[in-house]
């Protein structure tokens, strides 16, 4: 039986905002009288570690030449798989992730 490589991945908790507005839809026409004046969207994201992990990210006994540790920045993509199998749809959300953004324990 052939040995299967392993990777391990781990990433920091890390809480993400964004407030933006939609120009598209600035002076999009509702009805005879109403139009939209200004369209706003605004996102919250937080990634936390679960209580298995209080004691600290790398525990001991996890083989470094095995793991992948994100401790630079690096780009967050939250996608929908269920849509994703129907439709080659776009991502929901995509940011950067920087250490500014880690949330320390």
């Amino acid at each position: 039986m052939e040995e299967t490589k392993k990777t391990e991945l781990y990433l920091p908790s890390f809480q993400l905002k964004m407030d933006g507005g939609v120009p598209e839809l600035e002076g999009l026409r509702l009805s005879e009288t109403q139009r939209i004046k200004a369209a706003k969207i605004q996102c919250s994201i937080e990634v936390t570690n679960a209580k298995a992990q209080e004691e600290g990210l790398l525990q001991e006994g996890v083989d470094m030449g095995k793991a992948v540790v994100m401790d630079q920045s690096f780009v967050f993509i939250l996608t929908n798989a269920e849509l994703e199998e129907k439709v080659d749809s776009m991502p929901l959300f995509v940011a950067k992730v920087t250490p500014g953004d880690f949330i320390a324990y």
